[in-house]
C-alpha cells in the first residue's frame, strides 16, 4: 500500500480495512513495502503508519523490499514495536534469520493463529530482487535465501502441527523478480502438493486473482486502490479449504455497508492534522496534469518517457548547474532519475509540498560521476532492456515495467526495440554526432540519485566509479525547480513530453481512439471540438458508435475535448488508444458535460 493509508479523497483508509475486519472477524495481513511511499511514511521514518496497522488490527505483515528504505536499525525497532507480528522467512543478517534477535516466537519466520477452531499457518517470503531494488549500502551483510528451498522449507517445519490451512505472504510479484508466485506455486508438487492454499502477493503492483497448481493467488495493485478479501471456506471433514478471493474496491466497501473503525479514524485525523500545516502549502499551480504515475494499469514512467519524468530529470540538472563548483562545468552533463521514483501524476491544480513527497518519496541525495560514453551506453542498455517487440503499427507488445527505466535530460536516445541493442545512438543536447558506443576517454558529467549511481538496480557498471561531489536531495531539487519554473512561467514546456527517447522505425501517423460514452444522451450530438498537447482547437467527429478517430504522431499526447471534464492520456506506443479489431480494452473512455 506504500502508507497511501489515509482518505482523502473519498478512498480506500484504515479506518475502511479496520472495519472490513470487524465485519467478517478476519485475519488482516499485509505483503510488504507499507512503510514507504507517501509523506505520512517519510515525515516520521515510517512510525505513523506502524501506529495506524497496529491500531486498525492488523496480525501480521511481511517484509517487502521497501521496509529497508530507513535502514536495518530502523527496520528491527519497527519490527519489535509494531504490536503485531512481522514475518520474514528467507532473509538472514550475518547467516542468522534477520529477525533473530527479537524476542519472536519462531525467530520470525512463520506464525500459528487460532481461528474459529481452524489453526492457520502463516509464513512471509521477501523477492530476491530487493537486492538490486534497495540500496546496496542498506543491505549490507544481509543474504537473501532461494524463494521455494524457504517455502518448502516453512512447509517442513509447519506439517507437525496438522494446520487446517497454510497462507503466504509473498512479496514477489509476477513481472521480472527469479522467483514470481505462480513459479512458487508450480513448484509445490510431491509431498509439498495441496499443502499451500493462499498466496497473498505484493511488490509488482498488480491486480489479479489466479488459480495456479491447486494455490490461489491474490494481488490488490498498490496504494490501497483495493482490498482483497479472501475467505476460506471448509468442510465438516476439515479438508484442504475451498478458497475464493474477491478484490474490493472503495465503492465495493460503501456497497456493502462498512463502518470505518472509530479508533483508527481518530488516530488518521490526529496524524492529518500534525502534518497539514507544512505539506498544504503550495509551491506552484498546474493548469495541466504531468502524467508519469498509473494510467490503464501501466505505470507510466516505469515504461516510457513521460511529462513527470522530463521534469524530475530537468530538476536534477537544474540543481547540478546551481550548486556544482564552476570547475565542474567545463564537462557536458546529463541526469537521469529512475522511473520508480515517479510515483504519480502531478497536477492540474496547486502543487503542494505533499504533491512533491507522493510524486518523489525516497529522499534520496543527489550525486556527479564522470563517466565515458561506452559507460552510458552500458547503463541505457540496461535501462530498456525489456522495450521488444515494436510491431510495424508502432506499437510495443509484451513490455515489462522496471523501477530502473530512466527519464533523462540533457541528451537525446534512438532505440531500436527490435535490434540486438536496444540503444541505436546517444546524442548530447547541442551535438549533432552521437557518441561513440566504445569510447572510454571523454568524460561526461552523470547526475542522479545515489541509489543508481551507487551500482543499485542492476547498475553494477557505476558503482566503482568515483562520487565527485553531492549536491542537493531530490526534494530539494524539485522544489528549488518548481519554484524556478513559477518565476520564469517555465511550464508550458512540459504540456507534452519532449520527445528525448524516441524509437525506430516508427511510422509517420497512427490512428489512436476515444469512445464518447454518453454522445446518445447528448442526442447524439457527434460533432466536437479537441486539442492536442495543448496546441490550437480544431474541429472533430466521432462516428455512429461514439468512436473518435485521431491521426497522431507515434508517442504520446495529451487530448482536451471541449465539454469533457478531464484530459485524456494517449500513448500509441503503448497501445493506449490503440484498437485491435474489436478490442477496445485500451481505449480511452470518456464522458461529455452537457
Amino acid at each position: 500500500m506504500h502508507a497511501n493509508v489515509l482518505n482523502y479523497d473519498s478512498g480506500i483508509d484504515l479506518a475502511l480495512v479496520s472495519g472490513l475486519k470487524q465485519q467478517y472477524d478476519a485475519l488482516l495481513f499485509d505483503a510488504g513495502d507499507a512503510l514507504q511511499g507517501a509523506p505520512l511514511a517519510i515525515l516520521s521514518d515510517g512510525d505513523d503508519v506502524l501506529s495506524l496497522m497496529k491500531t486498525a488490527g492488523y496480525d501480521a505483515m511481511a517484509l517487502g523490499n521497501h521496509e529497508f528504505d530507513y535502514g536495518q536499525e530502523k527496520l528491527l525497532e519497527h519490527a519489535a514495536n509494531a504490536g503485531f507480528l512481522t514475518l520474514c522467512s528467507n532473509v538472514l543478517k550475518e547467516n542468522e534469520e534477520l529477525l533473530s534477535s527479537l524476542s519472536l516466537s519462531n525467530k520470525g519466520c512463520y506464525a500459528v493463529f487460532e481461528k474459529n477452531g481452524y489453526k492457520i499457518g502463516v509464513f512471509a517470503l521477501t523477492t530476491r530482487q530487493t537486492l538490486q531494488s534497495t540500496d546496496n549500502r542498506l543491505l549490507l551483510g544481509i543474504k537473501f535465501k532461494d524463494e521455494i528451498a524457504s517455502a518448502k522449507e516453512i512447509l517442513d517445519r509447519l506439517r507437525p502441527f496438522n494446520l487446517d490451512a497454510v497462507i503466504l505472504l509473498a512479496h514477489l510479484g509476477c513481472d521480472d523478480a527469479p522467483c514470481t508466485s505462480e513459479e512458487l506455486a508450480q513448484a509445490l508438487t510431491g509431498k509439498y502438493q495441496d499443502e499451500l492454499d493462499l498466496i497473498i502477493d505484493g511488490h509488482s503492483h498488480q491486480e489479479y486473482v489466479k488459480k495456479v497448481n491447486g494455490v490461489t493467488i491474490s494481488q490488490t495493485g498498490s496504494r490501497l486502490n483495493k482490498v482483497g478479501l479472501n475467505t476460506l471456506n471448509f468442510n465438516d471433514q476439515k479438508s484442504a479449504p475451498q478458497v475464493t478471493a474477491a478484490l474490493l474496491s472503495y465503492e465495493d466497501l460503501i456497497d456493502m455497508k462498512i463502518v470505518p473503525d472509530g479508533k483508527t479514524k481518530d488516530l488518521e485525523q490526529q496524524l492529518q492534522q500534525k502534518q497539514s500545516k507544512f505539506l498544504q502549502q503550495e509551491i506552484a499551480s498546474l493548469p495541466f496534469t504531468l502524467y508519469g504515475g498509473e494510467q490503464y494499469g501501466i505505470d507510466l514512467s516505469r515504461v516510457s518517457e513521460t511529462q513527470a519524468g522530463d521534469l524530475a530529470a530537468d530538476a536534477i540538472m537544474y540543481a547540478l548547474k546551481s550548486k556544482i563548483p564552476a570547475d565542474f562545468l567545463k564537462y557536458p552533463a546529463v541526469a537521469i532519475q529512475n522511473g520508480g521514483n515517479i510515483r504519480v501524476n502531478l497536477g492540474p491544480g496547486p502543487i503542494t509540498y505533499a504533491n512533491t513527497l507522493y510524486l518523489e518519496p525516497f529522499l534520496n541525495t543527489l550525486i556527479c560521476k564522470l563517466v565515458s560514453p561506452k559507460i552510458l551506453y552500458e547503463m541505457f542498455e540496461h535501462s530498456y532492456r525489456y522495450l521488444n517487440d515494436l510491431t510495424a503499427a508502432g506499437t510495443l507488445q509484451n513490455v515489462k515495467e522496471t523501477g530502473g527505466f530512466l527519464q533523462i535530460s540533457g541528451l537525446k536516445i534512438i532505440l531500436e526495440p527490435n535490434g540486438k541493442q536496444k540503444v541505436k545512438a546517444i546524442f548530447l543536447d547541442g551535438e549533432k554526432t552521437a557518441l561513440s558506443r566504445n569510447d572510454t576517454k571523454r568524460q561526461i558529467m552523470l547526475a542522479g540519485n545515489d541509489f543508481i549511481l551507487s551500482g543499485s538496480d542492476g547498475y553494477t557498471m557505476l558503482k566503482d566509479i568515483p562520487t565527485l561531489t553531492e549536491f542537493s536531495d531530490e526534494q530539494e531539487a524539485l522544489i528549488s525547480y518548481l519554484k524556478h519554473l513559477k518565476k520564469t512561467d517555465g511550464f508550458t514546456r512540459y504540456q507534452k513530453t519532449q520527445q528525448r527517447i524516441t524509437f525506430t522505425p516508427l511510422p509517420k501517423n497512427v490512428n489512436a481512439y476515444v469512445n464518447i460514452r454518453n454522445f446518445k444522451q447528448l442526442g447524439n450530438n457527434l460533432k466536437l471540438h479537441c486539442s492536442i498537447d495543448g496546441e490550437k482547437i480544431f474541429p472533430c467527429q466521432a462516428d455512429q458508435a461514439g468512436l473518435l478517430k485521431l491521426t497522431l504522431t507515434p508517442g504520446s499526447h495529451i487530448l482536451k475535448i471541449i465539454n469533457a471534464a478531464d484530459e485524456i492520456y494517449l500513448n500509441t506506443i503503448l497501445g493506449i488508444g490503440i484498437k485491435k479489431n474489436s478490442d477496445l480494452s485500451k481505449i480511452p473512455v470518456v464522458d461529455l458535460i452537457n
